[in-house]
């Protein structure tokens, strides 16, 4: 019984540890996060790592490395993008940065897309244990439901997010060009080769009637490298087939 209270008090160490670190690093950053979301963000973390025994989830394991690399880098970019409205969240693989924006933006409906299935069955066992009304998980690859978006059986996406995916032409043609209402953003998370991706779909970005409102740079604390978000704004109708 003494081993089990001093197991649970080292435990209970050491979330409350993580939970101001969640708290300074978010600060230190320029995004101040109630106590109720660095618990979610607590949350999303320790689920990761407890299925990451068994689920090849993310390589990234300390979680001093997972704050960095993904949580804020999820975070950061956020100041640019809308607070609430339908956003789509693309390749959602362990939630960054789908989860940690419905997390940030309580007034968003969030639709996480996954097609491989073990990320699948994470993702809804992360939406039961947050909690959170407007968080969905489809299980699928995004052409699958391109039908019933053209054939108006699902609304267009006021918002659509996509960090760890390679970046392809028919993204801004048919994902892009096609789910989002008139005015809607498509935004991307280039890494360090923002400036390169931008230039190199500069045409392709306008025959989907879309129009590069900024390639971000941003900065996280201990990371060296500019990152940058790209941000597409759509305008007009969707382009024909």
């Amino acid at each position: 019984m003494a081993r089990k209270t001093i197991r649970r008090a080292q435990k209970e160490l050491i979330q409350a540890e993580f939970l101001d670190q969640i708290a300074t690093r978010s600060r230190e950053a320029g995004i101040e996060v109630s106590v109720r979301q660095c618990e979610l963000l607590h949350e999303h973390i320790a689920l990761m790592l407890e299925w990451n025994r068994t689920i090849n989830l993310t390589r990234i394991t300390e979680p001093d490395e997972i704050l960095t690399r993904h949580i804020l880098d999820s975070m950061i970019p956020a100041r640019w993008l809308p607070r609430h409205g339908r956003m789509l969240d693309v390749g959602s693989g362990a939630g960054f940065p789908g989860v940690v924006l419905k997390i940030l933006f309580p007034n968003v409906h969030m639709t996480l897309v996954e097609s491989h299935r073990r990320k699948i069955s994470f993702l809804k066992v992360l939406q039961a244990r947050l909690g959170l009304s407007g968080l969905e998980v489809q299980p699928s690859r995004w052409e699958e439901i391109a039908l019933d978006v053209s054939q108006g059986l699902t609304p267009r996406w006021d918002v659509i997010t996509m960090r760890a995916v390679r970046l392809e032409v028919q993204h801004l043609h048919h994902l892009a060009g096609r789910f989002l209402n008139d005015g809607g953003w498509f935004a991307f998370w280039a890494g360090s080769h923002g400036p390169a991706v931008a230039r190199g779909l500069e045409g392709e970005s306008r025959r989907s009637g879309l129009v590069l409102e900024g390639c971000l740079p941003y900065s996280i604390p201990a990371l060296d490298r500019t990152r940058y978000l790209l941000l597409w704004k759509r305008e007009g109708a969707a382009p024909p087939d």
